[in-house]
């Protein structure tokens, strides 16, 4: 089962076969899956994931395995949408240079970067939940696990 996949452009490829010599087009793609369960007990009940705009990089992967696996729930508030390696490259006179090359998606293909995790039940703290010493992202996150809704 997919859990994540990635697109990576290669930029020393330019793309001759179109006629184009100063662009690429030229893209490496791979699917991440999830481990093989190898008869192994898996927890079946639902799984809740909290998110906000602090959450990125291996959280935002991490959540996109958890998805993928049991269809985990987000709660909170998008996440960052700053998932992907970096790429490294070196142009002529041994130049490196560096960037965030991976075009990283979920399972099912929708993008995850730039516009992050998105929960289904969208919640922030407020400053009165936090001055009476409430997680209120927590207690909705209880409630859609008891209640389901």
């Amino acid at each position: 089962m997919v859990a994540a996949q990635f697109f990576r452009y290669a930029p020393n490829e330019p793309d001759i076969a179109n006629g184009e010599s100063n662009g690429s087009s030229q893209k490496y793609s791979f699917a991440q899956r999830l481990p093989p369960g190898e008869g192994k007990w898996v927890y079946k009940g639902k799984t809740v994931m909290l998110v906000d705009e602090r959450t990125q990089s291996q959280a935002e992967h991490t959540g996109l395995f958890f998805e993928a696996a049991n269809g985990t729930e987000f709660i909170g508030s998008p996440s960052a949408g700053a998932n992907g390696d970096v790429t490294d490259f070196t142009i002529p006179g041994g130049i490196s240079l560096s960037f965030s090359g991976h075009d990283v998606r979920h399972a099912d293909g929708r993008p995850l970067q730039q516009v992050g995790l998105q929960p289904k039940i969208r919640i922030r703290p407020t400053i009165k939940g936090i001055r009476a010493g409430r997680d209120e992202v927590l207690d909705r996150a209880v409630r859609y696990l008891t209640l389901g809704k």
